[in-house]
């Protein structure tokens, strides 16, 4: 005779929308009261729990590599690693995105939907499961009623979140700390291109800097020149104008004195025809 954990397994794989007429069904199908009613009491999962439950068994190695990083990443961060951890946090980003994609894809092969909020329900329960190793086990035991949080202080609730308790932490071999993954390798080869390439633009830029500011020293330099000469023509000017006021006072000066005299002369012949006449 089946026990519920089996029965429980069979009726959060079914797709959403037949849960509640299967789980009737498995109830009139019990063969004890007791059983029956245990069944009844099972709850229908979210449309996010059920997209969960349907990773840890159509994409089980999916959900073992989140697993796998979540252990990574708490090793990282244990040691103080920064480096790795950044490397380590930037692939969870990207298997997480990945691994809500694919339960989009199950979703949607159900005859159901992914909305928004189902979709970062997933994404923050598989976050949980990489920082919890308790959160983990219920993760992959499939049978999530609803979806839950992580807490930086204490460990994850699975109280109300799971259908039944799993039945104990899954065996995992205990891996020995290695070197980085072919996926952090890429990372790091790509981040220190980046670097190099960020190290020669700073290279080019340091020696135009140092080139600008050495053409512009002598252009300062030219200038004070010029402001110099500039001063001394000034003063040149300032003089040469002085100089032609004084010619041209001169000048006028002259001019009348060559006008009397212009007249004297007039006067004097007119005084000397007279007196021939």
């Amino acid at each position: 005779m089946a026990d519920l954990r089996s029965i429980a397994q069979e009726l959060y794989g079914r797709p959403l929308s037949e849960f509640i007429a299967a789980r009737k069904e498995a109830a009139d199908d019990a063969g004890s009261k007791e059983l029956a009613k245990q069944v009844k009491e099972l709850r229908k999962p979210s449309a996010a729990a059920w997209a969960v439950n349907a990773l840890a068994r159509e994409r089980a190695e999916l959900v073992e590599e989140v697993v796998e990083l979540g252990e990574q990443l708490r090793d990282a961060q244990a040691d103080s690693d920064g480096s790795r951890t950044r490397l380590l946090d930037r692939a969870r980003r990207d298997l997480t995105r990945q691994a809500v994609d694919e339960a989009a894809e199950l979703a949607k092969a159900s005859g159901g939907t992914l909305s928004g909020p189902a979709a970062a329900g997933v994404e923050e329960t598989l976050r949980a499961a990489m920082t919890d190793p308790d959160a983990a086990n219920a993760v992959q035991d499939g049978l999530l009623v609803a979806t839950f949080a992580a807490s930086p202080f204490e460990p994850v609730d699975l109280t109300d979140v799971v259908a039944i308790p799993p039945e104990g932490a899954r065996p995992r071999t205990k891996k020995v700390k290695q070197g980085p993954t072919q996926l952090e390798r890429k990372r790091l080869e790509v981040a220190e291109a980046k670097v190099e390439k960020a190290r020669r633009k700073a290279k080019t830029a340091a020696d135009e800097l140092e080139s600008l500011v050495e053409e512009r020293d002598e252009i300062q330099a030219e200038l004070a020149e010029l402001r110099k000469k500039a001063k001394e023509i000034e003063r040149e000017i300032a003089d040469t104008e002085r100089a032609l006021d004084r010619a041209d006072t001169e000048a006028d000066k002259a001019e009348e004195a060559e006008r009397s005299a212009q007249e004297a002369l007039e006067d004097a012949e007119a005084e000397l025809e007279r007196l021939n006449a």
